[in-house]
């Protein structure tokens, strides 16, 4: 007998094109629903009505009504930060399982305050955090737990990007995604998050390079973890679009080992590593999936974790620690001090 098919819906087709695209590899997806008020797409000037014809999904003008439709069984929210309390608040009313795109939100009251509507309702939550879920990271992760490189001592990571948005993109506004620092560079601060643990201080120096905005666009950071390991990440938009993030890297220093994860435009693509003992390192490699497909392994974690009825390791705690360091971050660039980084605890236990 044939299993039956997650109906998926999406809403936003700008980074939400890309999960369009994803979804519609999956052969244990029916992509049923799209919400998009825009007439035409950001990536190409494509009429939205033309795209979504391609799909086979029903367009949506109103993404509360595609919520409410009966349409779905599981929604991902690709929009805006400040465009996502009010559909997260239908999804939950429905008992909808929840993909967010990241950062979960300009600030930490407003995720608290969605954590907490995720919470009450029990349903099904997962932030869209792809690094960790990309083979190379899954790999270092496994060689620490299986104790190859064995418990993190330090770490040294690199995201300096050469997408450093223009002066008027809705990535500067406060209100939604509150600098590049918070709506982007913060997939470093969680792959940092989750090689490393618990984040509990974070001493920052940061600032803004380029235009006009208060907020920053570079910040490096010494990040001390609960288990004793420190990170130090070095973040932002300072990079060229030829150089393309490259080399974007993560080295981890370990018990017994090392290993290194290197990549470029924000996908991981290779692992080196080596024991205390070895005489060579070891080297695996790994294809990557288009520019704007590098979710493709974390949607596929979405709709696994659904089925099997599971958890995800990539849930509130893990959306709320991210926000957490960004918060100390600013405090720690504000004030030239370390900054204790909260625990998610307080909000969510």
């Amino acid at each position: 007998m044939t299993a039956k098919k997650l109906r998926v819906g999406v809403v936003g087709l700008g980074i939400g094109r890309g999960q369009v695209e994803c979804f519609q590899l999956d052969e244990r997806v029916t992509l049923a629903a799209i919400g998009e008020n825009a007439l035409k797409l950001r990536r190409d000037g494509m009429a939205t009505d033309a795209f979504v014809a391609t799909t086979g999904a029903k367009l949506y003008r109103d993404a509360v009504e595609m919520i409410n439709s009966g349409d779905i069984d599981a929604v991902s929210l690709a929009v805006t930060p400040k465009h996502r309390l009010v559909l997260l608040e239908a999804a939950a009313r429905k008992g909808l399982p929840v993909l967010m795109e990241k950062p979960m939100a300009a600030n930490l009251d407003d995720a608290i305050a969605m954590a907490r509507i995720v919470k009450k309702s029990g349903i099904f939550f997962m932030m869209e955090y792809p690094m960790r879920y990309m083979p190379p990271m899954v790999k270092l992760r496994e060689l620490i737990d299986t104790g190859v490189v064995g418990p993190v001592l330090s770490l040294n990571a690199e995201l300096q990007t050469g997408w450093n948005p223009p002066e008027g993109h809705w990535a500067w506004d406060p209100a939604n995604g509150n600098g590049l620092l918070n709506e982007a560079i913060i997939h470093l601060y969680d792959s940092a998050n989750f090689v490393c643990g618990k984040p509990v201080e974070v001493y920052a120096v940061g600032r803004h390079y380029f235009g006009t905005t208060q907020l920053e666009d570079s910040a490096v950071l010494t990040i001390r973890y609960e288990n004793g390991s420190v990170a130090v990440l070095n973040g932002g938009g300072l990079g060229t679009n030829a150089m393309a993030a490259e080399p974007m890297s993560m080295h981890v220093f370990g018990r017994n080992g090392e290993a290194i994860v290197t990549g470029r435009d924000w996908q991981y693509k290779a692992i080196n590593f080596a024991t205390r003992t070895d005489k060579a390192p070891s080297s695996q490699s790994w294809e990557t999936p288009p520019r704007f497909q590098l979710m493709r392994y974390n949607l596929r974690e979405f709709v696994s974790c659904i089925l099997e009825k599971r958890a995800t390791a990539c849930g509130l705690e893990a959306a709320l620690q991210a926000q957490c360091v960004v918060e100390a971050m600013k405090e720690s660039i504000r004030t030239g001090q370390v900054a204790k980084v909260r625990s998610v605890a307080e909000f969510i236990s």
